[in-house]
């Protein structure tokens, strides 16, 4: 109980940083990154770095799990679930009022 405890910390204040600043963090984003990822030209360099940004993470988590290192469950479920209604709101729920409206 203690260990679910500790990693919520961490995550709780990101919720929190998230609520406060979100129009603005998402303002930041449509600045400066989307500009720049709208134009984008794949290629193959393009697609070896973006295979080289995914596979990044999937090895470190394999290291993780190889030398057995900790990773808290709980928080990563967490994470990923706020990430997820993050794309979720931003991407498909405009998208479908979007097209709802036409």
């Amino acid at each position: 109980m203690k260990n679910i405890v500790k990693s919520t910390f961490p995550f709780l204040f990101i919720l929190f940083v998230w609520v406060l600043f979100e129009d603005k963090l998402v303002g930041m984003f449509d600045k400066n990154i989307l500009p720049f990822l709208s134009n984008v030209e794949f290629n193959i360099i393009s697609t070896v770095v973006f295979f080289l940004l995914m596979i990044f993470p999937a090895y470190t988590i394999y290291q993780c799990f190889r030398n057995k290192f900790f990773i808290p469950y709980y928080s990563t479920f967490l994470f990923l679930s706020f990430l997820s209604f993050i794309y979720a709101k931003y991407r498909l729920w405009e998208t479908i009022f979007l097209y709802l409206q036409l």
